[in-house]
């Protein structure tokens, strides 16, 4: 759809404005678009295609006219997946937007809700350092502190089919849509996949974890990308997470959030991702493994059912990656779908050159074509 057909239809009729009409919608503004073009005739277009079922919208900022477009149409049963990127906000709006879904999703969840690269404006800096306020809390003062700035009409409502997905990525959320989001998650029963990119604060995460735990939320897929794992009470909480969900999960990953160069402190979190039977996709990405993980990595291909495994920026010698690929070709095993060893010091040429162990370790190998492409990838 191009530019004409959305800035020629403010003030008459649309060619979409109907229930056959526009199903699938791909908006991106940036500040050079005049808002008061923009926000009028996107406002229309909300409230006239009956039949929209997805929506991703990119804006500078997200003036309430569209906040309210946006709200009435999460309220709308056909429509399934909502994105919102690229937006300076305040806590109010996703305060919002949750409520939104929290008490018209009843029973009818959001196939997926995706928040990308969000910026919440905050009064003072305070807001943003989450750490500052909740160091050395007690599990009773970190409850009490999220109970004074959740959302009180989410903390109202019962449980609820929200979400099937919930994704945010590379976001900065200040300490009140902390403790907004947190509320949320913990009443979405339809939650099945929970995607943390660099998104949500380690003492969050921890939070989130800990209490979907207690709730035995049975997750399939849990991303918690460059969420860095520095504390005991980190890799126990995060190993209970795992321990609770090893009969549903079935994708995960852990990108940048472990140092398995000291493998010791993780071992609880690697034999918890050995127990999940039905794991079929696992990313380990940028985590420093080593030699003494190969130990670890081959009970957990043979103990799951992971067929895409990504190694990807581990830095990992030849003779690791060859130790590995012989575990994994060894008839007792299964081979996998995808092995991704981009970025490690296993390039083009050796793969030529064990091609035999290659194809019966894996149907795809990811490697760079010698050392200078993996410096710049």
């Amino acid at each position: 759809m191009d530019d004409a057909v959305l800035f020629g239809t403010l003030n008459s009729s649309s060619q979409f404005d109907s229930d056959s009409g526009m199903q699938k919608a791909d908006f991106k503004f940036t500040n050079l678009v005049d808002k008061n073009l923009y926000v009028p005739v996107l406002d229309h277009h909300l409230q006239s295609w009956l039949s929209i079922r997805e929506l991703h919208l990119g804006v500078p900022n997200l003036h309430p006219r569209l906040l309210q477009g946006i709200c009435s149409l999460l309220q709308r049963p056909q429509f399934k997946s909502f994105t919102l990127s690229s937006a300076d906000f305040r806590h109010q709006v996703l305060d919002d937007i949750l409520t939104t879904v929290a008490r018209h999703r009843e029973n009818n969840p959001l196939d997926k809700l995706m928040f990308v690269s969000l910026q919440e404006k905050v009064d003072n800096m305070e807001d943003h350092l989450v750490t500052d306020h909740l160091s050395g809390k007690n599990d009773e003062e970190m409850e009490m502190f999220v109970k004074q700035f959740e959302s009180t009409r989410i903390a109202e409502t019962a449980e609820f089919q929200g979400t099937r997905l919930l994704e945010l990525y590379l976001c900065s959320l200040g300490v009140k849509s902390e403790c907004i989001l947190l509320g949320y998650v913990l009443k979405d029963a339809a939650l099945t996949s929970l995607c943390y990119s660099n998104s949500v604060s380690r003492l969050f995460v921890q939070l989130h974890l800990k209490y979907l735990t207690l709730k035995e939320r049975r997750l399939s897929t849990l991303i918690l990308e460059e969420w860095q794992i520095l504390s005991t009470t980190s890799c126990q909480v995060l190993s209970n997470f795992l321990t609770s969900v090893s009969s549903s999960l079935q994708n995960l990953s852990l990108k940048g959030c472990l140092n398995l160069s000291d493998t010791n402190r993780f071992t609880g979190i690697l034999e918890s991702i050995s127990n999940c039977k039905n794991l079929r996709s696992l990313d380990l990405s940028e985590n420093h493994l080593g030699e003494n993980s190969l130990q670890y990595l081959t009970k957990i291909l043979a103990n799951t059912q992971v067929r895409e495994l990504a190694l990807r920026k581990n830095g990992l010698s030849l003779s690791t990656v060859l130790m590995l690929l012989k575990d994994i070709a060894d008839p007792r095993n299964h081979s996998l779908d995808t092995l991704d060893l981009r970025r490690n010091k296993f390039w083009e040429a050796q793969r030529l050159q064990y091609s035999d162990l290659i194809k019966n370790a894996t149907r795809y190998l990811l490697v760079d074509h010698g050392p200078s492409s993996a410096d710049d990838t």
